[in-house]
């Protein structure tokens, strides 16, 4: 009777610890929040909360408030759109082909002109990122822009050497941020560009960006230690999502993969809300709580 008991207790140890195991394996600190099919084009989408989201299409533009439920037409007259940044719900700026630049200050309601950027043959505009009303950067495949009065001018910058196109830019203070190039490196910046300090590679051995005019890489920096950084990745007919994080000004990184289809990836101000766009005018939301 002993022998059995302890037979049975060493059996039901043996099973929670593999359940226990399971889980280890199978969590991640992601979790799905949202998914969108919408009726509108999407060729950049982001959302800022849960409630609060931009998309931007061949020309259009929507937003929602009550998370997705319903999407507003907004004003606007442009190309389309490849890069998008959502301030707070107020202020927002998109860019795209054509060097079309737009700004919204009404939660976007109506978008307007801003000063155009970069050169048609150079690809489309696709990354941007502002740390408040006035101070910005954004970028096409092969050129940096910087703003400090709110996209009214753009200055071009230099890029690191070697680069032979940008995949990833983060601005987190007045001159003061991080670019990604093709191969993975991630560099430094104290003056708007002026010198690039290499401070370390990320993409993985035999991985690629994916092959896309929109967003491959998303970063959002909130100082020079604290960051996260989200690929698109392909290998083959393989693809993935891989998120990584610093808090030593990117000395180290910690990383996990992202269970999310690939697509196009925009990461919000808190850094910690990832939308993905995970097939055609279908937007997933996912959030961080690692």
């Amino acid at each position: 009777m002993k022998t059995s008991t302890f037979q049975f207790v060493l059996s039901l140890l043996s099973a929670l610890w593999t359940l226990s195991a399971c889980r280890a394996v199978d969590s991640t600190p992601w979790e799905v929040v949202a998914e969108h099919n919408v009726h509108h084009g999407v060729m950049a989408a982001g959302f800022l909360n849960q409630n609060y989201g931009i998309t931007g299409g061949p020309g259009n533009m929507n937003h929602t408030t009550d998370g997705g439920q319903s999407w507003s037409e907004d004003i606007n007259s442009s190309d389309c759109r490849y890069g998008l940044e959502i301030l707070d719900e107020q202020n927002a700026w998109t860019c795209g082909g054509m060097t079309h630049v737009r700004r919204s200050d009404d939660g976007g309601n109506i978008w307007k002109e801003a000063a155009g950027f970069g050169l048609s043959r150079d690809g489309p505009c696709r990354l941007m990122s502002f740390i408040d009303l006035q101070n910005g950067w954004l970028a096409s495949p092969n050129h940096m822009g910087v703003t400090a009065d709110g996209a009214n001018s753009w200055t071009i910058m230099n890029e690191p050497e070697g680069t032979e196109y940008i995949t990833g830019i983060g601005l987190y203070a007045p001159q003061h941020g991080y670019v990604m190039n093709s191969s993975g490196a991630l560099y430094h910046t104290t003056n708007n560009g002026e010198q690039w300090s290499y401070v370390s590679s990320l993409k993985p051995e035999g991985w690629k960006f994916a092959r896309s005019v929109y967003a491959v890489v998303t970063m959002r920096f909130h100082d020079r230690e604290h960051g996260i950084i989200v690929m698109w990745l392909e290998k083959g007919e393989e693809e993935q999502v891989i998120a990584y994080h610093t808090s030593d000004g990117a000395q180290t990184w910690t990383s996990e993969r992202v269970p999310v289809k690939p697509g196009p990836l925009y990461i919000a101000q808190d850094g910690r809300l990832l939308t993905v766009i995970t097939g055609p005018n279908i937007m997933t939301v996912l959030r961080y709580n690692g």
